[in-house]
């Protein structure tokens, strides 16, 4: 019997779940960043795109989600694979939760407008790349208002070996009263990574006012 799922429509974090059914005993349960390649009331087919330049999987389950979701929007889900089903390609999968994530291509910012663009105020917990996209976790301030962030690349440096990238707040600055939220993103740099001339893509984080560090995420290692 197909079953949907609800997804919680936020750009910062997952919520929305089905039952979590008590009669699925396995060893292979994962939380992971998705492509939604087919949602309908047939069943979903998802994307795991494979980790730098690893295999992608391709996931398929008779459930779905009850909200629009175009093909190619990247998601968070937990999912679980049976025993007898974890080598099979594509793979069988049984949803438990799904949310959006901030979801965006890497935008290019003439080097004269880099200034006026706000700092993002989080705290990167992880970056990863997965074949075209650069994923991350972190801790976000948030104050109630609703707003995201964005990664954005140094036109000056396209064409360059390496393509400087940073990351920046998207809305009004954040209020003086805040808690931390965890976040998820994940940004299409397939453009950007495809030309020829680029060797390395660097994402800037701002750890403090005074400390800066950066993740490379390299084209040929």
């Amino acid at each position: 019997m197909r079953k949907a799922l609800w997804l919680a429509l936020m750009a910062v974090v997952l919520i929305g779940c089905s039952k979590d059914d008590v009669d699925y005993p396995t060893a292979h349960r994962f939380v992971e960043l998705l492509t939604v390649l087919k949602n309908d009331v047939q069943g979903m087919e998802l994307e795991k795109v494979g980790l730098n330049d690893s295999e992608s999987v391709l996931l398929t389950t008779e459930q779905h989600v009850d909200a629009q979701l175009e093909r190619g929007r990247r998601v968070i889900a937990e999912y679980s694979v049976s025993d007898a089903d974890v080598s099979s390609r594509p793979m069988p999968v049984r949803l438990h939760q799904m949310g959006l994530i901030t979801f965006d291509t890497i935008r290019v910012v003439a080097n004269d407008k880099m200034a006026d663009l706000a700092d993002a105020r989080m705290t990167v917990v992880s970056v990863w790349r997965t074949g075209m996209y650069m994923n991350l976790q972190a801790k976000v301030e948030f104050d109630g208002e609703k707003r995201s962030f964005a990664v954005v690349a140094d036109e000056t440096t396209l064409g360059s070996p390496i393509v400087e990238c940073y990351l920046c707040n998207v809305g009004s600055d954040v209020g003086v009263t805040v808690i931390d939220r965890h976040a998820y993103g994940s940004f299409f740099m397939g453009d950007i990574w495809t030309m020829p001339t680029t060797e390395c893509v660097r994402l800037h984080l701002n750890w403090a006012p005074d400390e800066k560090s950066y993740v490379d995420m390299v084209k040929n290692p």
